[in-house]
């Protein structure tokens, strides 16, 4: 009866490698720019899961949100937060024309519409020159910080889908925060 206890959770973490193995998504070559305007760039590696490759190609909709937190350095005393903001990218398979509808709500971009599959993961871990603030209301020679932080939404699926598809679940995934310094 002891090796029954010993055995069973050893079972259970073997039937999910993949899951134990996989790798984090994290946030890369993230960069800002503040003349004459403050723009971000930023690069999501290691987002798409397989299986979440394949429920999109099925036409379950996904969506990135991003996180972006600016603060003010001040010395000895706490960090002063200057803005927030939050945007999100999205994406749906259009089953009869055969295309990727992607969503982006920072800027003009809006929506896009490809047929490649590369093209659209692309789309959709990728922000370039993203403006946020004007900088006139940065001061001249104060450091600061701009932290940015990536999450896959969770699906929402009716109930007896949620049973179905149970290895939904899995493909949340959350980066850590990024920090970039840069002196205005």
């Amino acid at each position: 009866m002891k090796r029954l206890f010993y055995i069973l959770p050893l079972l259970f973490l073997l039937s999910f490698p993949r899951v134990a193995c996989a790798t984090e998504a994290r946030m890369e070559s993230v960069e800002v720019a503040t003349d004459p305007v403050m723009n971000l760039s930023f690069i999501v590696r290691e987002a798409f899961k397989p299986d979440m490759e394949e429920a999109i190609k099925s036409g379950i909709p996904t969506s990135f949100t991003f996180y972006v937190e600016l603060y003010r350095v001040r010395g000895m005393w706490f960090d002063k937060p200057v803005a927030t903001w939050e945007f999100k990218h999205a994406v749906k398979y259009d089953n009869l024309k055969q295309e990727y509808i992607i969503a982006l709500e920072e800027g003009a971009a809006g929506e896009i519409r490809t047929k490649d599959f590369e093209e659209m993961k692309r789309l959709m871990v990728t922000g370039k020159n993203i403006t946020f603030v004007p900088t006139p209301f940065l001061r001249p020679g104060t450091e600061y910080y701009l932290r940015l932080m990536a999450e896959l939404d969770t699906v929402k699926l009716p109930f007896l889908l949620r049973h179905m598809l149970f290895f939904v679940k899995y493909w949340d995934f959350e980066t850590d925060w990024h920090s970039v310094k840069f002196v205005r």
